[in-house]
């Protein structure tokens, strides 16, 4: 596809999400042959610097295919099968797996190695690194009780009955933080790798827990102070 004479093809944006129309402004390819005999068994690997046509940002693509890698598809226009080449493609930077909260951007006032932890959670999922999320889900819970005083030393039972005897969770809270510790250390212990719906409940738990104990109590107090005196009904 083309617009007004510049090559464009479909990709997914980093910046903007989806997949959108984007300039090629740059391409490279190296081919590597495996025989005396050049084109018959080899591999291909070209690069693309792309520039979004919606929001203008600049990323790369990587597209990558081996001449032994086919497969059989159906022509969309004529219907007949036949067999097609199989390419494999990356994109950098990758598009959000899941969306950063709000709050996410404060953490180095809250603590810098946590944010530093939390950005490479995310960069994990961004790039479906599944069994590396679910330890570093763990690791952040970890952190974050180390940054309310809960002694590093502990067993995760013993954490969670120190936060629950310090009040910054209930007996519900308790018994879903349970599962957490569970499904990091099968990650980290067992070789686990966590399904899209596994992580997604996982970050779910450890974003509320993190929201809750250090921007939630805080965000509390400045509404009671902005709330009119007078007797509670």
């Amino acid at each position: 596809m083309s617009i007004e004479g510049v090559e464009t093809i479909k990709a997914p944006c980093p910046k903007c999400g989806g997949y959108r129309n984007c300039v090629v402004r740059g391409r490279h390819s190296e081919t590597v042959d495996y025989t005396e005999y050049p084109g018959q068994v080899y591999e291909c690997t070209t690069g693309h610097l792309l520039q979004c046509c919606g929001c203008s940002a600049l990323f790369y693509k990587e597209q990558f295919y081996f001449s032994e890698e086919t497969e059989e598809a159906r022509d969309p226009i004529s219907g007949e099968w036949g067999v097609v080449q199989v390419t494999h493609d990356r994109y950098w930077p990758t598009t959000e797996a899941r969306a950063r909260p709000e709050w996410f951007a404060q953490l180095p006032g809250i603590d810098p190695r946590l944010k530093d932890l939390m950005t490479e959670l995310y960069s994990g999922l961004d790039n479906g690194l599944s069994t590396l999320a679910g330890i570093g889900i763990r690791t952040c819970f970890d952190r974050a009780t180390e940054l309310v005083k809960v002694d590093t030393n502990l067993s995760f039972a013993r954490k969670l009955d120190a936060l629950f005897a310090d009040g910054r969770i209930g007996s519900t809270e308790k018994d879903i933080l349970v599962a957490l510790i569970d499904a990091g250390s099968a990650a980290a212990h067992r070789g686990w790798s966590p399904s899209s719906g596994d992580l997604r409940t996982m970050m779910d738990v450890l974003e509320q827990f993190i929201h809750r104990t250090f921007f939630l109590r805080h965000e509390s107090e400045q509404l009671r102070g902005r709330v009119p005196g007078g007797g509670r009904s």
